[in-house]
């Protein structure tokens, strides 16, 4: 409804002519919540309007609040608390007066970003923090508490994946651990000591 209502659409059935696409298209791509649109014509008689929805990756705090951030550092909202969190929240980094529809400029908060893009949703759902101010590196921890040594974030993907792996191996088999190390080429795991 509220598609149709942003397109001037007072019914579903509407001849295309009489409609106007490049305000349409204008108006959802101004939309902080749309991340991407394509229209395709079946001519004469349909258009397919395709939206991809813009998702929040994380959280990242300012003077003003919570910024909820998408994939690409845009903030798509601001929050005054966390009283339901979607996402794991970046801390090391306190950004200034900013709103939504800016950008975060920070080569920790993409890093970061690029990290949790490259998890799946699962996966990303088990973080509850990302912290990249540790002189040795981002360190995450999962909502299991559970400490991941990214160290730099320079081959973000690959520990990324090396998460995700580690992650379901330890739900699998009900392993209790502490610390996973993924600074260096080859995972570290600390067991909790009973």
């Amino acid at each position: 409804d509220e598609i149709h209502r942003m397109a001037g659409f007072t019914e579903v059935y509407v001849p295309l002519w009489m409609w106007d696409a490049k305000d349409f298209l204008r108006t959802l791509r101004d939309d902080l919540r749309v991340a991407e649109v394509r229209m395709e014509y079946d001519w004469p008689s349909s258009l397919i309007i395709h939206i991809r929805e813009r998702r929040a990756v994380a959280y990242l705090s300012s003077r003003n609040g919570f910024l909820n951030l998408d994939s690409s550092g845009i903030v798509m909202s601001v929050s005054h608390s966390l009283k339901k969190m979607e996402a794991p929240l970046i801390t090391g980094y306190q950004a200034g007066r900013v709103f939504p529809g800016q950008r975060i400029d920070d080569a920790g908060v993409y890093a970061a970003l690029d990290y949790l893009v490259a998890l799946d949703g699962e996966t990303r759902d088990k973080l509850s923090e990302v912290n990249i101010s540790v002189p040795t590196g981002a360190v995450v921890t999962t909502v299991n508490n559970i400490k991941i040594q990214l160290g730099p974030l320079e081959r973000a993907r690959n520990k990324a994946r090396l998460t995700q792996v580690i992650l379901q191996e330890i739900g699998a088999k009900a392993m209790t651990v502490d610390l996973i190390d993924l600074a260096h080429e080859t995972p570290v795991l600390r067991f909790r000591r009973p």
